[in-house]
């Protein structure tokens, strides 16, 4: 049987949503969802930032401190535990 063939899994995908703290370094990313349950406040600083759902961007530096992604041609440093706040889906 191949997955996503039958009718239980027909469609569904098989990439898991993570923290952007866990894509290594060169992995490429896409948004799917920034602060959850957190405050408006947070939301619209990444925002700001330029980081938003949909946003696709790669990672410059990851080794276990502050991290350092490219997304929308603009380089930014986040620190760890903003990091984990943002929910992505590891792209090719």
């Amino acid at each position: 049987q191949i997955h996503g063939l039958c009718k239980k899994c027909f469609g569904k995908s098989t990439t898991q949503m993570m923290p952007l703290s866990m894509v290594e370094t060169g992995g490429r990313f896409k948004v799917i969802d920034i602060g959850l349950g957190r405050s408006d406040g947070f939301r619209s600083h990444l925002m700001d930032m330029g980081i938003a759902p949909g946003c696709e961007g790669e990672i410059i530096a990851n080794h276990g401190g502050r991290i350092v992604i490219l997304c929308n041609g603009s380089r930014m440093a986040l620190g760890r535990g903003m990091s984990q706040k943002v929910q992505v889906t590891v792209i090719d």
